[in-house]
């Protein structure tokens, strides 16, 4: 009798097909899930991303006057979405260049990648930016009228010397021209800067 009964509940295939609907809804709910946080990953990406470059070529800027670091590090704490960051700055600078180079990684919590035992998706960007000064021409404009005599104007070519000294020994060579251009009353260019002119 417990034969017949146990042979019939090995044949019975009712309910059946709910083990097989489950298993199917598992898997439609992982990858439809891997899509979402794929999605919500590449979101992060691109905001981080935007702002790492924001926040770079603010720090490029020749007329910047904080470090670069303090710069960057500004930019990127203002993020909205983003708390949780790790950030790396290099920077290069002098006369006429500048380069700054930054990288920052976060972590995205992931809804449904969990389920398979991922619990975070590492996000990294890296952005540079340069700004260089690469031709100067600069116009030393020097006042010699009269109310420039005597201790002024001797200051003045002292000054004008050391100005020409500083500029030379702090560019590369090739890549600055200076003009000096006395005046009393007013300047008189010399007939081919004339003939350039639009006049």
């Amino acid at each position: 009798m417990k034969n017949t009964k146990l042979s019939k509940f090995k044949r019975n295939q009712d309910g059946s097909i709910i083990v097989f609907v489950v298993v199917v809804f598992s898997l439609m709910m992982l990858v439809g899930g891997a899509a979402v946080d794929l999605a919500r990953h590449e979101l992060l990406r691109v905001d981080l991303q935007h702002n790492l470059d924001t926040a770079v070529l603010a720090a490029a800027s020749k007329h910047q006057l904080q470090e670069p670091k303090t710069v960057v590090a500004d930019y990127m704490a203002r993020m909205p979405n983003i708390k949780e960051y790790q950030l790396e700055v290099d920077f290069t600078k002098d006369e006429n260049t500048r380069i700054v180079s930054a990288t920052a990684t976060s972590n995205l919590d992931t809804w449904f990648f969990s389920m398979a035992g991922i619990s975070e998706m590492p996000v990294r960007v890296t952005s540079s930016a340069l700004e260089v000064v690469r031709n100067l021409e600069i116009s030393l404009v020097l006042d010699m009228s009269s109310s420039m005599q005597g201790r002024r104007l001797t200051n003045l070519k002292v000054a004008a010397k050391k100005f020409v000294e500083f500029v030379f020994a702090n560019t590369q060579e090739g890549t600055v021209s200076i003009s000096i251009v006395p005046f009393n009353n007013n300047v008189t260019p010399s007939q081919n800067v004339f003939d350039a002119l639009t006049t």
